[in-house]
C-alpha cells in the first residue's frame, strides 16, 4: 500500500521512514519494498530528541541510506507547554509595547477585581518600541532610521535576548520597515533568531500577528538547533517535517518558521489515521492521540 499525504502530494516510496517523537516515546515506521511496514518503538531522549530518532532509524535501516524521513514532532509543542523556549523580545512601533498584554481585551473573569491573566511567553520588560509609522494604506508616515537603533540594540544585549519578534503597525500593507529593522538587528546581533510578522502572518490585526510572531521567536532557537543537528546526521537524506495543517515542509523552511509545527505531532496522527481508514474503506473516523507530555 502506497500512502500519500493529501496536502503535500508526496508519495511514500520504499525506504521512506516516518518518525513521530513525543516526550515519552519515539516511533519509527519504514515503508518496505514489498508494501509492508517495519516498526520500531523506543524511549525518547528529551534532552536531545534527535538521539532517539537516529537510533530508531539505524535499527530499521541497518545503517543503509534512506531516501526520505518524514518527521512529526512535539518539540515546539512541549516547549510552549513547559515554557522552556528562548529568552525572547518583542520590538514593535513606539507606543504599542503592551500589545501582547492587551490582546483583544477579553476578560477571563468579567466581575473579578483582580483577574488572573495568563502569562505571556515574552516578559513585559522585554517589549520595546521604535520610532516609525506606516499607515493602513502602506504610506510611510514616519520613516524608520536604521542608524538610530543603538539604544535598542544595547537593551537587547543587556537583557541577553536570544530571539526577537518584529511586529510593526500596518506592516501587512508595507513591510519595508520590518525588513530594514530585521537587517539592522541581524548585522548587530549575529546568532540572535529574528522573526518578522509579515514573513509569518502577513495579515491585519496587530495582536494576532504579534502573538504568532512571538511564538515563532520563542521556539525558534530550539527548533533551529534541533533540526540542524538532525539534518547533519542524516546527511543526504531528505528531511520533511509535519506542520500543524497536516502538510509536510522541508526542514530548512521549518527551521525558520517553527510556529507552523505547534501541532505537528497530533496533525501527523490524524493524517495517518485518515490514510489507513481510507485504505480500509472507512469514510468516517474518530481518532485519539495521547502523548506523554502534550
Amino acid at each position: 500500500m502506497t500512502v500519500s499525504n493529501p496536502l503535500s502530494h508526496q508519495p511514500v516510496v520504499p525506504g521512506t521512514i516516518g518518525v513521530d517523537t513525543g516526550g515519552t516515546f519515539t516511533d519509527c515506521v519504514m515503508q518496505a519494498a514489498d508494501g509492508g511496514l517495519h516498526v520500531h518503538k523506543l524511549l525518547s531522549s528529551p534532552a536531545d530528541p534527535s538521539l532517539a530518532i537516529l537510533e530508531g532509524i539505524e535499527v530499521l535501516t541497518q545503517h543503509l541510506p534512506t531516501p526520505r524521513v518524514v518527521h512529526g514532532t512535539t518539540v515546539a509543542t512541549n516547549a510552549l507547554l513547559e515554557r522552556r523556549g528562548a529568552r525572547s523580545a518583542l520590538v514593535t512601533t513606539l507606543g504599542f509595547e503592551d500589545i501582547l498584554r492587551l490582546g483583544r481585551q477579553h476578560r477571563p473573569e468579567l466581575y473579578a477585581l483582580n483577574p488572573e491573566v495568563e502569562r505571556s511567553w515574552i516578559d513585559a520588560r522585554h517589549c520595546w518600541g521604535v520610532a516609525e509609522r506606516i499607515g493602513p494604506d502602506g504610506e510611510v508616515l514616519e520613516p524608520l532610521d536604521p542608524d538610530g537603533l543603538d539604544g535598542l540594540i544595547a537593551q537587547l544585549v543587556e537583557a541577553k535576548i536570544e530571539a526577537v519578534g518584529i511586529v510593526l503597525l500596518h506592516a501587512y500593507a508595507n513591510d519595508a520597515h520590518e525588513r530594514l529593522l530585521a537587517q539592522a538587528l541581524e548585522r548587530a546581533l549575529p546568532g540572535v533568531f529574528i522573526s518578522t510578522s509579515t514573513s509569518i502572518s502577513g495579515s491585519f490585526r496587530e495582536y494576532e500577528r504579534a502573538s504568532t510572531t512571538c511564538v515563532n521567536a520563542y521556539v525558534g532557537p530550539l527548533m533551529f538547533a534541533y533540526l540542524e543537528r538532525l539534518g547533519r546526521h542524516l546527511g543526504d537524506t531528505a528531511l520533511d517535517v509535519f506542520q500543524s495543517n497536516g502538510a509536510c515542509e522541508r526542514a530548512s523552511y521549518i527551521a525558520q518558521f517553527p510556529v507552523h509545527t505547534a501541532l505537528s505531532g497530533p496533525a501527523g496522527g490524524v493524517v495517518g489515521a485518515q490514510a489507513v481508514g481510507t485504505a480500509l474503506g472507512f469514510e468516517q473516523l474518530i481518532t485519539f492521540d495521547m502523548g506523554g507530555t502534550s
